[in-house]
């Protein structure tokens, strides 16, 4: 099975002694304390993104809300995960020139055929 390009990634996982390993990897972010714990957190998110959208609603501006969810999504998952505040909301554009570079998953990129960075997914438990 393959899941967006990873064949063997948690949720594609067939294996059940696999999948058990990186579930359990896993269960602890999203047990119920550390969903609780996530709390507060999007609520700050949350309060930033509707102040940010009611700028461009006062300015009547058209907006992109591609970039300004990917942004809302990256301060809720680095907070949460790596303890960061990287504050894209914040950002005049919500850092939207950084989203093309991670758009390199396409097939027709050529970093896709890299030798280097074929198959690295199967060795990452």
């Amino acid at each position: 099975m393959e899941v967006f390009g990873f064949r063997d990634a948690a949720i594609a996982t067939v294996e059940h002694d696999m999948h058990r390993m990186r579930r359990g990897a896993m269960s602890r972010m999203f047990s119920k304390d550390s969903i609780r714990r996530l709390e507060p957190i999007m609520q700050e998110n949350l309060g930033k993104l509707f102040g940010r959208l009611r700028e461009y609603e006062d300015s009547g501006k058209p907006l992109n809300m591609l970039p300004v969810y990917s942004a809302f999504t990256n301060d809720l998952i680095a907070e949460y995960a790596f303890g960061i505040n990287s504050d894209w909301l914040g950002n005049p554009e919500f850092n939207k020139d950084f989203f093309p570079v991670v758009s390199l998953q396409s097939s027709d990129h050529p970093l896709d055929r890299c030798a280097l960075m074929s198959g690295l997914d199967h060795y990452i438990p």
